[in-house]
């Protein structure tokens, strides 16, 4: 009994650190974007750096909300004042606000959508929200497409880029495709 109770909160914190990796990591991701973007545009295009500063302002208060809510999770609950999770209806919001940054990124889905179990749902907005995180990091002026398909029995979700297979690393690697492979494999998907 002990040992599940042990097991039980491992897996939370585990789930939470993921929670906390991508939020932080994709929010602080697209501000340094936007805002590089804003510094070349200064001079030259001051409206388009207006706009980019808008959108580093809008990402920073949605991550603070965000964060609010994992934090919430961690304290006792106080009633039921929380922010729902993302779900895959989300997803479309998050394509906008990747395209708003001056990205290219285009969202197909494809079958049937249907109710499918909350942390699915959630773990599958996550797995693309942290793949087009990477595609910013490392395939800067690259074009994606996030595609899901809802198959009969399974839920297929793939992002695609448009940049040269070969890619250099830099800076430290971090723990993104290890939390989309954790995600994955807590509904017996794969990488």
């Amino acid at each position: 009994m002990q040992a599940r109770a042990l097991q039980a909160a491992e897996d939370e914190r585990a789930r939470i650190a993921r929670e906390l990796h991508d939020v932080v990591s994709h929010s602080l991701s697209a501000m340094v974007v936007q805002a590089t973007a804003a510094a070349e545009l200064l001079d030259r295009d001051p409206n388009r750096a207006r706009v980019a500063i808008d959108q580093v302002q809008l990402t920073g208060r949605e991550a603070m909300v965000e964060m609010k809510h994992l934090l919430g999770v961690l304290r006792p609950a106080r009633g039921t004042d929380r922010i729902p999770q993302p779900t895959l209806d989300d997803l479309a919001d998050l394509v906008r606000a990747e395209q708003a940054s001056g990205r290219t990124v285009a969202l197909e889905i494809v079958g049937d959508p249907r109710d499918l179990p909350r942390g699915l749902e959630l773990s599958a907005f996550r797995i693309v929200q942290e793949a087009l995180t990477n595609v910013r990091k490392h395939a800067a002026d690259a074009s994606a497409t996030v595609s899901v398909r809802f198959e009969p029995a399974a839920l297929q979700v793939e992002v695609m880029d448009d940049s040269p297979a070969e890619r250099t690393q830099e800076g430290e690697p971090g723990f993104g495709l290890t939390g989309i492979r954790e995600r994955a494999q807590l509904y017996g998907g794969c990488v």
